[in-house]
């Protein structure tokens, strides 16, 4: 007994009420199953040959489809995994009078499973209840992680820290993962009865978490348009393994790789760090976008007051195509001169400095229309 109930172990009260649904059933059919079976089977003379080969039959067939079940079933493979466990150890076990006529312990077994999932139920609800940690709410908490990740990410750029943007970035693809995780767990199909906030914007979160998918996206270019790279020696024979060492970015004999830093030459274009310039703009537009996406997720009431007026219409009011000095970025770029010291007859695509540059602004310009989109997707839930 102490078997079955570990398998009802389970965090949230919505998706483990189905789960355990589906639990229950396995058991149920793994109890009952092998009675049926074992019952059949008993209009055979005991101790004879056909009885013999009619219980192996049964016993493979009983296995297989179980087993089959629950590798090929993408809706009841746990349902197989259960009778397949409960029903084999009943149909393996020695065929004894008393054990034949008395099921009463393979019933009882049953009825304490059905009440182990009344009482997991009703406890899981109280304590979630009381502690915050229904889904919904894990949820919105991770959109607030989102923003600070992405702000922390892109001000790294701008200061020109790659490590710290390395770092965020890992950050916010965490926290993606487990968004996606809670995305099932939060979806109101999954609440047991419906309680006084109406219902998760579903969604929307879904909608957002796309968003901020390609958000990471984009935040990996930049990392990948920043780094320094060094083209790996060709290998000079079978044996040669000089291609797969890793060697440091500041080494001697590498220096000429090294000689244009994307994040030094953006660090002195005015129209990225002057006044509204390009990071004051994208950073502005992830805290007023995330921070409502968060507000208005988390709000459970039918009313639109999710949160300040004034904070709602500077969100609509941002521009949510290119940046406003975007042009003159273009123009500056193209007036500045490239350190373009690297030998040209060895110079390769991922080190060319037009390149690189190009690439970074394209991630800029890519990352703040999909804030952008994060934005429309909300204009309809927004009452003005």
């Amino acid at each position: 007994m102490a078997n079955t109930l570990g398998l009802l172990i389970n965090h949230y009260p919505g998706s483990a009420l189905l789960n355990n649904i589906k639990r229950l059933l396995g058991v149920t059919l793994g109890k009952v199953l092998p009675i049926v079976i074992l019952g059949s089977l008993n209009i055979i003379k005991s101790n004879s040959t056909r009885k013999f080969v009619a219980t192996t039959i049964a016993i493979f067939s009983f296995t297989w489809l179980t087993n089959y079940m629950y590798y090929a079933s993408k809706q009841w493979s746990t349902v197989g995994c259960l009778m397949a466990g409960f029903g084999c150890a009943m149909l393996t076990a020695p065929m004894t009078e008393e054990a034949m006529g008395d099921y009463t312990p393979n019933y009882k077994d049953i009825a304490q499973v059905v009440m182990a999932i009344i009482m997991q139920t009703a406890i899981d609800g109280i304590f979630d209840y009381f502690q915050d940690e229904l889904p919904r709410d894990s949820a919105v908490k991770k959109v607030g992680g989102f923003q600070e990740s992405f702000h922390n990410a892109f001000e790294a750029f701008f200061d020109g820290d790659l490590s710290e943007l390395e770092q965020a970035t890992k950050e916010a693809q965490g926290f993606l993962e487990e968004a996606k995780s809670l995305a099932h767990e939060a979806d109101p199909e999954m609440e047991l009865v419906p309680c006084y906030r109406t219902e998760f914007k579903i969604q929307l979160y879904k909608q957002a978490l796309r968003s901020m998918e390609m958000l990471c996206s984009d935040l990996s270019m930049l990392i990948l348009a920043v780094r320094n790279w060094r083209v790996d020696p060709a290998p000079k024979d079978g044996n040669d393994t000089t291609a797969l060492e890793v060697a440091s970015d500041d080494e001697d004999g590498h220096k000429k790789y090294n000689e244009f830093s994307p994040l030094e030459y953006m660090k002195g274009l005015d129209a990225i760090h002057g006044k509204r310039g390009i990071k004051e703009e994208l950073l502005t537009a992830v805290d007023v976008v995330f921070s409502s996406l968060e507000a208005m997720l988390g709000h459970g009431s039918e009313d639109n007051n999710f949160q300040d007026l004034e904070k709602t219409m500077e969100m609509v009011n941002l521009k949510v195509e290119g940046f406003a000095r975007g042009s003159e970025l273009y123009e500056e770029i193209n007036r500045k001169p490239f350190n373009t010291h690297i030998y040209a007859a060895e110079r390769q695509v991922c080190e060319d400095p037009r390149t690189k540059v190009t690439v970074a602004v394209r991630s800029l310009e890519r990352a703040k229309a999909h804030v952008g989109d994060i934005e429309r997707h909300m204009m309809p839930y927004i009452v003005l």
